[in-house]
Formats: C-alpha cells, structure tokens, sequence
C-alpha cells in the first residue's frame, strides 16, 4: 500500500482532529510522520499523543530535515498565505481548510 508522508502545522483542536482522521484513511497509509507548533510544550504534547517521530520548531526546518509528501496546515487563518508558499515552494502538497 502506498504511502503518504504527512507533516502537521499546528497542535490544536483542528489538528488533533484531523490526526485521527488519517487513521481512518482508505486505500492509502497516511503516516504523520512530523509536527511543528509555535509552542513548544504543545507540539511536544501533540506528538506524544499520536505517536509522532519528529518534532520541529517551524516549518522551514521540518521542510529541510523530513521527506514530506504533504503539509496539513492547521493554523489561524491569518497563517494560511505564509505556510502555504513555504509548502508549494518545496513542492509539497497542501491541506488547509479555510480559503486565504
């Protein structure tokens, strides 16, 4: 079964959400295999929770370091436009809820 390497922005409700939807998933392995958050403890929290490997500050460092196929960004709107770029610059594919 092919693989979706997923990297998360974001470490709240939103993204908890939709890291327990990857599990149910059909026809794909959606592996959440990174997570960056503004806050430190809650991206900690987050990966530990879901059992996530790799843990990074920001985006631009998880985008370095991780081999991604797919950025979910669960983020204020107003963040959106910014990350958005930061993926579609490095060639990833985008999840984000809200239009820009």
């Amino acid at each position: 079964m092919e693989e979706v390497r997923v990297g998360m922005v974001g470490a709240g409700f939103a993204a908890d959400f939709h890291a327990r939807c990857y599990d149910d998933v059909s026809g794909v392995r959606a592996s959440l295999v990174a997570v960056t958050s503004v806050r430190a403890e809650s991206r900690e929290a987050f990966a530990a929770k879901h059992n996530i490997p790799s843990v990074y500050s920001n985006l631009e460092e998880m985008l370095a370091a991780e081999e991604l196929d797919l950025i979910d960004l669960c983020v204020p709107t107003n963040m959106h436009a910014e990350y958005i770029l930061q993926a579609a610059r490095a060639g990833k594919h985008v999840v984000v809820e809200k239009p820009l």
